[in-house]
């Protein structure tokens, strides 16, 4: 599962799912519909089939272009007793990546890539979603 936080780096990434159903096959459908998402302030998210299409230099064009402008975004505030109790607009600002930000970038979107097409080899997915799934399950029914 592609992941990465470092203390050195100003990236924050890694794979969500597309919220499929647990049980269910490696479809080219499903695949293309995997998340890498920039965990930032605002995120940035890119799926799989996007990537594929657009390739990795021109996804580093918009994800440079994106974080080198001011977003504001509504942003809600809770109460220690976890109640919302405001909604207000927060400005976050340019963060300019540099180009050797963007290029430790590049190998994290690499590593998601290479984690999604390892993920989605029928054996590999088969393993992962149906064989450790059940297994839990039986254990957790012994439990």
């Amino acid at each position: 599962m592609s992941y990465s936080r470092w203390s050195s780096s100003r990236w924050y990434t890694f794979w969500r799912t597309d919220g499929s159903s647990d049980y269910n096959f490696p479809t080219e459908k499903r695949k293309r519909a995997q998340v890498f998402e920039i965990c930032d302030f605002p995120s940035y998210y890119i799926t799989y089939g996007e990537l594929m299409d657009k390739g990795a230099y021109k996804v580093l064009r918009e994800v440079k272009a994106f974080y080198s402008k001011s977003h504001t975004e509504e942003t809600n505030s809770y109460n220690q007793d976890g109640y919302e109790t405001e909604h207000s607009d927060t400005l976050f600002t340019a963060k300019n990546p540099t180009g050797s930000e963007l290029v430790e970038l590049s190998g994290y979107i690499a590593q998601f890539q290479k984690d999604v097409d390892e993920a989605f080899t029928l054996k590999n997915y088969l393993n992962d979603i149906w064989h450790l799934k059940i297994k839990r399950s039986i254990i957790n029914l012994f439990k």
